[in-house]
């Protein structure tokens, strides 16, 4: 419950005093900026506008074929969250043969470009509350890179969309290796 101009209790998206002397009353119009009767009228401080929640993650780790990450999606009912979550990696080429990979962004020697390459992504979307663990999977570029150098070194970025834009929430340095197959030996 919040305190009116007036003093009176008032709930978010109800009724509340709409002059100075707290003596008329109109209904809360929906979303900041919207006009009644000719006068600006904005929710009571402490209600919430957004329908973005926040989103929050933990307990990454890499697997064999890409990265586990769970995302939480922080907020009160009605809000929700959704973005993406992106493995990248580096490539140094020379023309077109691929040289070496890495997670960071280095300045290249003359003669030698770095490319950042995506190896995999995944979306999600989901409501205030809920929680979900994603298996970012490596894409074909992203399997044969590990294949041929034993090795891949990625850049995971955790974004989530707003109405400004996308921002990244969290990001790491993870390096996948092949699972190692287990042969007896006769």
């Amino acid at each position: 419950m919040l305190k009116g101009a007036a003093g009176e209790r008032l709930r978010c998206r109800e009724l509340r005093p709409f002059s100075e002397d707290g003596s008329t009353r109109t209904p809360l119009a929906r979303g900041v900026g919207n006009r009644v009767s000719g006068r600006r009228c904005r929710p009571p401080p402490g209600c919430p506008t957004s329908t973005q929640g926040n989103t929050r993650t933990s307990g990454a780790r890499a697997t064999s074929g890409g990265i586990d990450v769970t995302v939480t999606c922080a907020g009160t009912s009605g809000q929700s969250c959704s973005g993406g979550v992106t493995l990248k990696t580096t490539e140094t080429v020379q023309g077109t043969k691929v040289l070496a990979v890495s997670s960071a962004k280095h300045k290249g020697k003359p003669k030698r470009d770095r490319v950042a390459v995506v190896v995999g992504i995944a979306i999600y979307k989901l409501n205030a509350g809920q929680r979900i663990t994603l298996h970012v999977k490596l894409n074909a570029k992203g399997r044969a890179l590990l294949h041929r150098f034993r090795r891949l070194p990625v850049r995971v970025a955790i974004t989530q969309r707003t109405t400004k834009g996308t921002i990244t929430v969290s990001s790491a340095k993870f390096t996948l290796k092949p699972t190692t197959s287990k042969h007896r030996k006769h």
